[in-house]
């Protein structure tokens, strides 16, 4: 009951706020990468302007958007919230000195995106992809891209549409009302994507951007980097901000908690955490990166992908195909990964006496204690819920008493959680 209200009072404060404010809305939407987006647009838009955002994680739902818009957390307790039901209409009320305020809007049900629009409907807004995850409460992909289009169809005629070029969903897409469309990737001729290298300190990453070559030197890892900076690219041109303003504020990107961080880990063996979560595009991505970087033993540490529903078989079948290549050793975490991508891996060619699986990530963390060695790179990755691979990686991270700086869902919060 208490939840039900709180909803009904945050929707109808995050209204009032939008109304008594002038600042633009970016909205992103997406199966993967919001979060990275967004922080990256932000840096791009702080270049020039002042920008609403929230750093916090989870804030891309029927609550959290309205917290954003009214600038309060989640609270911690009912009592909490009970003073937040109260205080929320005041907040509302208050003008806030911003250029942009950037919203992450999720899909976890058909519905959500249209909810989330009419509360703050957007003047930019950014589909990043659309992959076969979150499938529990859609019918198939077809209709998670439905969804996802809906935040195209809130824009006005001078509203800004941008989405990827590659994708065979995002591709498709159209504003209803006569927006201007920016595409980015590899096909797009607005933004485009020409390739990735690797330095010894992390990545270069090549862009086509309004005929010019533009190269962007980051600490960040992966193909999706250059898919994340492609966006932020393109919001920045959209506002007209100098392009060498752009290039210094994506150079300065840092990934967020558990998404391709590079660790030290024990013996001198480095860890690329991408624990935070876990869907098969991404997955691919991690595994990609570790198939590039140079290693005595490379060693694969995933958990399952949750979420997939139907397509759980497929999808695991065809990761443990993927990372014979891109792998020596496969450690993995969770009944999915045990039953479905270890076989797969195995008749693909991995040897059974290099397959290691556990039940949970700290009997995998024990394991990989006495197992790693100098000169080994461990990738980690695998889904939130009941899989928490960073559990396993604060265990063999060299320093892991800073685990709460580095890792994502640390504290004793989350320790009392699976």
């Amino acid at each position: 009951m208490i939840k039900k209200i709180a909803n009904i009072l945050l929707k109808f404060s995050a209204k009032i706020a939008m109304k008594r404010n002038s600042y633009k809305v970016v909205a992103i939407t997406g199966s993967v990468g919001k979060t990275s987006t967004k922080k990256a647009i932000s840096l791009v838009l702080e270049s020039k302007y002042s920008v609403l955002l929230s750093e916090g994680e989870g804030y891309n739902t029927e609550v959290g958007v309205p917290l954003i818009l009214i600038q309060k957390t989640v609270p911690k307790n009912k009592i909490g919230w009970f003073f937040l039901i109260f205080a929320a209409p005041f907040l509302a009320l208050k003008k806030r000195k911003y250029d942009f305020c950037i919203l992450e809007m999720g899909a976890d049900k058909p519905g959500d995106i249209e909810y989330l629009t009419r509360i703050a409907s957007p003047d930019i807004a950014v589909v990043t992809s659309v992959f076969r995850v979150h499938l529990i409460d859609f019918k198939n992909i077809e209709e998670i891209a439905k969804e996802k289009e809906k935040i195209l169809s809130r824009l006005d005629s001078g509203g800004i549409a941008i989405f990827n070029a590659d994708n065979e969903y995002t591709s498709k897409m159209k504003p209803l009302k006569d927006a201007k469309i920016i595409t980015f990737g590899k096909k797009s001729t607005e933004v485009q994507i020409i390739k990735q290298d690797f330095s010894e300190k992390g990545s270069v990453n090549h862009f086509k951007v309004q005929g010019k070559d533009i190269v962007i030197k980051s600490s960040a890892l992966g193909e999706h980097i250059l898919y994340v900076f492609a966006v932020a690219i393109a919001v920045g041109i959209s506002q007209k901000i100098e392009m060498d303003k752009i290039k210094r504020a994506l150079e300065n990107f840092k990934p967020a908690k558990g998404r391709l961080n590079i660790i030290e880990g024990i013996r001198e063996a480095t860890i690329i955490d991408d624990s935070y979560n876990a869907n098969p595009a991404s997955m691919k991505n991690a595994l990609d990166v570790l198939g590039k970087i140079e290693a005595k033993r490379k060693i694969a540490l995933l958990g399952s992908m949750n979420d997939l529903h139907m397509s759980e078989e497929e999808e695991h079948n065809k990761i443990g195909t993927y990372l014979v290549e891109k792998c020596d050793i496969l450690v993995t975490v969770g009944e999915l990964a045990v039953k479905y991508l270890v076989p797969a891996a195995i008749q693909a060619g991995m040897k059974k006496e290099n397959a290691f699986s556990f039940k949970d990530s700290s009997k995998a963390g024990e394991f990989l204690k006495g197992f790693v060695k100098n000169g080994d790179v461990v990738l980690a990755k695998g889904s939130q819920n009941k899989i928490r691979i960073e559990k396993a990686v604060k265990m063999i991270m060299k320093n892991p008493e800073g685990a709460v700086n580095i890792l994502c869902r640390q504290g004793k919060e989350w320790e009392e959680r699976n």
